[in-house]
């Protein structure tokens, strides 16, 4: 019965959208451009300059940041708070396509639904999930 219950969540985690998906950092989101995956890390600013895309800056200092979340700014009006107000020194995960733009690798959001808000819990290390781990986890219980 219990490895019955084991395959059935092992099934779900595999073929979900969302649970099974791994997160990279930002410093190696320029690795994976043309791919679609999710990137967290924590923002550290923004750049919004009238009707340029704003940018959101993820990753070590604002200029320097590893990667940037852009909204064009015609989908500004798809956010229901001020992206570039209510996401500075956050930790967030946002997933997408990855694009470059002057050798910085970057992620087009076109709504809020494309990035995650992660509560502060310290330093937190993202690995991807291992039925093997979960399989152990069972076996010891």
């Amino acid at each position: 019965m219990r490895k019955h219950i084991l395959s059935a969540i092992a099934f779900i985690l595999v073929f979900s959208p969302g649970f099974a998906q791994s997160s990279i950092s930002p410093k190696d989101a320029g690795k994976y451009v043309g791919d679609k995956v999710t990137v967290c890390g924590k923002t550290s600013g923004f750049k919004k300059d009238g009707t340029r895309p704003t940018l959101i800056y993820i990753g070590s200092g604002t200029a320097s940041s590893q990667m940037n979340i852009v909204i064009n700014s015609g989908d500004l009006k798809n956010f229901p708070y001020k992206p570039e107000e209510y996401l500075t020194n956050k930790n967030v995960c946002v997933s997408g396509k990855v694009s470059e733009q002057n050798g910085k690798p970057e992620i087009v959001v076109r709504s809020p639904e494309n990035i995650r808000v992660e509560e502060e819990t310290g330093d937190v290390e993202i690995r991807p999930l291992s039925l093997e781990g979960l399989n152990r986890y069972f076996e010891e219980k």
